[in-house]
């Protein structure tokens, strides 16, 4: 079942674009996928290919376009045709765009692709960006590589936003100082409450840090410590 679908980040750079379009082809196609040369060497139209378990030479060409700028039809004639150069002869090319869905190219490819077909030449097709998002839904162990989580990333971002909220209106209303602040934390260590505990300290190490006596900062580092350990398990205070 594919995964709700999620917004990914466009890619910056060739490099990173070519890497992600060859880690989901390998999946989509069921091949071993490899780079085609390097950038600025004659490609055929082919910057990635893979040869699939019934013996299909696929290939794939990267069209990295910033802002999602629309695809050019007359790009996308030129690569066709360079990859009709290619050697072994392909079975099946493709093109990986960030660029926006064009329903006139997507209508202009099925009639070249059923063309060349008949003439026993390669299937082709366009992957634009909005394909692409379905693909890395598809595959989520391919977008938890390049992108991580972000999904989870966005959820983290919102429960250290509530608590960094939660806390600022904490200090707020007890008055505290730096060592109070310290105290209070281990109060709420010591009552099972590790993510308030680690709020307050970090909300001291980077926002009240200067204004700290040296006794303070080392107890908000002695108590701080590993993240992870605070959540899990209640520590010593000092």
């Amino acid at each position: 079942m594919t995964a709700i679908r999620t917004a990914f980040p466009l890619p910056e750079h060739e490099d990173d674009f070519d890497r992600l379009n060859r880690a989901l082809f390998e999946r989509h196609w069921g091949a071993q996928v490899q780079r085609h040369g390097r950038r600025g060497q004659a490609q055929q139209g082919v910057d990635f290919f893979g040869v699939d378990k019934q013996g299909g030479l696929h290939g794939g060409q990267s069209k990295l376009h910033e802002h999602r700028k629309d695809l050019k039809l007359k790009e996308v004639k030129a690569e066709i045709k360079k990859a009709k150069a290619f050697r072994p002869k392909l079975d099946d090319y493709v093109i990986a765009t960030t660029a926006r869905t064009d329903p006139a190219i997507q209508r202009y490819i099925c009639r070249v692709s059923r063309l060349y077909c008949r003439r026993g030449l390669f299937s082709v097709s366009v992957f634009f960006w909005d394909n692409l998002v379905d693909l890395l839904g598809t595959y989520t162990d391919v977008a938890d590589h390049f992108f991580g989580n972000p999904a989870f990333t966005q959820a983290v971002g919102d429960i250290k936003g509530h608590f960094d909220q939660q806390t600022g209106l904490i200090i707020q209303a007890l008055g505290l100082g730096g060592g109070e602040e310290v105290d209070q934390a281990i109060e709420y260590t010591r009552a099972n409450q590790p993510e308030l505990a680690i709020a307050l300290l970090e909300r001291l190490r980077t926002k009240r840090w200067a204004s700290l006596t040296e006794r303070e900062r080392y107890r908000v580092i002695a108590n701080l410590g590993p993240q992870q350990d605070l959540w899990v398990h209640t520590t010593g205070s000092c």
